[in-house]
């Protein structure tokens, strides 16, 4: 609490000595100092006034990277703080120099010196970041409250660059999947929360950081961020199934773990109390979907073969799985693989007594690489198989229409983690014939980076390859809109497939990416019978 104290007595000094600063109230000087895109050092006064609206003890603040394959840098949440500008226009990352240094808490009122200090500005948004900071930056400080923060409310499709690092209210929201948690992730690779890790042996902690999708009432959707370190995250509750406003902190962040992209927003909570639950019931229904709850325990129905409980005895290539809620609908496969009932690590507990083995599953592709595409008789790559997604609209009573799924990867294994299709692609059609490629609805790409789930530290051959800094930690969760023209239908295809002839690969250092540019080396061949794993947690279609 020392610099707290540090921080009143410099106000309190100010004050007695009647000292007075100009304070930059809008961006206009942070821009005359630091261009778009640059670095300076500051070395002359440059003053800066706002209401805190992070908290020093919050576990969920930032982004902590990896500092090698077995562990994460815990620093990068605990030095970083956020102010906002008194009118809550824009605001100002703080990263300080040691974490001991940042005691900032909520609503505290503060100004600042930024000389001495080093100022970022992104070229990609235009956010400002101040690092190097020290109380002796802290030119003012007192307590604030909840009064003094301007909240802005608004859609997701609102937003702007201008709202990253601030304060905002996200309006007619819900969680897009509704059986899991805060943060759906294999537990033993988090960071050890002793509330709830207590039944664990080992949690050995090489891994941080996931996200959730939330989708707002005019079909836009968002995710949020969640540190494992957090005690909230999974407390046996779960998401809260109906609609309401969430509010936190949004940043413009990258997450290695998950992909290429996370979208050019997302939003941090501070706790459970981000979500304001306005209606029990979701903006969003469901059509149909496989979302394999437990509440029919652990079986799997098909069209032919009828329900199948063994599914680990059983090669079902050739049939079709049906749906579990909602109207009829059917998955399968034309790559031969086959179908088994793994772990989709939904489960509200992270209890080791309910470790995600038995209630919450996921549907698994076990296959060769080589199925995964199609070739000419000259070995060359000429099309793609992939997971096929039947239902229809006929019944559909709305104008909006949305696919989402939660996809993985591998099988915990390393040896299984590598050699599968990197990029992945969604399409539909209405005869099966002519496909249409749908964007993601976070990042506007039309593909996605799929992640293997975590492994352990592994020796294949003469090689051994640690855990992968480009694992996942959990399954990743995607929404796609489908178009308008697809409701009233009788029947509708969704096609899930490679995008690309670039497979994933293991690295024996582990600091590098699991993607390399094409090369003969890790591009699909018709003679790669590497087998891969594909598992999806749920699959559902919401209608609106």
């Amino acid at each position: 609490m020392k610099f707290r104290y540090t921080y009143l007595l410099i106000s309190l000094l100010m004050s007695v000595c009647g000292v007075q600063f100009l304070y930059a109230d809008s961006f206009d000087e942070i821009y005359s100092v630091c261009k778009k895109g640059k670095t300076v050092n500051v070395t002359e006064d440059l003053f800066v006034e706002g209401i805190v609206i992070s908290d020093w003890k919050n576990a969920n603040m930032e982004v902590n990277p990896n500092k090698s394959h077995t562990a994460v840098d815990l620093t990068q949440n605990a030095v970083t703080a956020y102010i906002q500008l008194p009118d809550g226009s824009r605001g100002i990352r703080l990263k300080f120099e040691d974490e001991s240094y940042n005691r900032f808490s909520r609503f505290d009122v503060v100004k600042l010196n930024l000389k001495g200090a080093v100022l970022h500005v992104s070229s990609r948004t235009g956010a400002a970041t101040v690092s190097a900071l020290t109380p002796a930056n802290v030119v003012a400080y007192r307590h604030g409250s909840d009064e003094e923060l301007v909240v802005k409310e608004k859609h997701i499709s609102e937003l702007t660059d201008a709202d990253i690092y601030t304060w905002v209210t996200l309006k007619d929201v819900e969680f897009i999947f509704k059986d899991g948690t805060y943060a759906d992730i294999q537990e033993t690779y988090g960071q050890r929360v002793e509330k709830y890790h207590s039944g664990y042996k080992s949690v050995n902690a090489r891994m941080d950081g996931w996200v959730t999708s939330l989708r707002d009432i005019n079909g836009d959707a968002i995710y949020m961020m969640v540190n494992s370190s957090c005690d909230w995250r999974r407390d046996g509750d779960g998401v809260p199934g109906g609609t309401g406003d969430f509010s936190g902190i949004v940043v413009s962040s990258r997450l290695r773990r998950f992909g290429e992209s996370i979208g050019r927003y997302s939003i941090r909570p501070l706790d459970k109390n981000a979500f304001s639950m306005t209606s029990k019931k979701p903006m969003w229904k469901l059509l149909t979907g496989f979302i394999l709850d437990g509440s029919l325990g652990q079986t799997l129905f098909f069209e032919k073969a009828g329900e199948v409980q063994n599914l680990n005895k059983k090669k079902l290539s050739d049939d079709r799985i049906l749906s579990d809620s909602g109207s009829e609908s059917y998955l399968w496969t034309d790559t031969g693989a086959e179908i088994r009932l793994v772990s989709d690590f939904n489960y509200l507990s992270a209890d080791a007594s309910a470790n995600g083995q038995v209630k919450n599953g996921a549907v698994d592709f076990k296959t060769p690489c080589n199925t995964w595409y199609q070739f000419d008789d000259m070995g060359n790559v000429c099309g793609t198989n992939g997971v096929y997604l039947e239902f229809s609209t006929r019944k559909v009573k709305g104008t909006c229409l949305h696919l989402s799924f939660d996809i993985a990867a591998g099988n915990g294994n390393l040896e299984n983690s590598q050699l599968y299709p990197y990029e992945w692609k969604v399409e539909y059609s209405l005869d099966g014939k002519d496909w249409t490629i749908v964007k993601d609805n976070i990042t506007g790409r039309k593909s996605f980076a799929v992640r293997t789930i975590p492994a352990w530290t592994k020796q294949i051959g003469k090689t051994k390859y640690p855990t992968q800094y480009d694992c996942g930690i959990g399954l990743q969760q995607h929404n796609f809109e489908l178009p308008a023209e697809v409701i009233g239908k009788d029947k509708v295809i969704v096609k899930i497939s490679p995008a690309s002839e670039v497979l994933s690969v293991l690295h024996p250092s582990s600091d590098k990416s699991s993607k390399l540019k094409s090369d003969k080396s890790n591009v699909a061949k018709s003679t790669n019978r590497t087998n891969t794993n594909l598992r999806f947690g749920t699959i559902r279609i919401d209608y609106k």
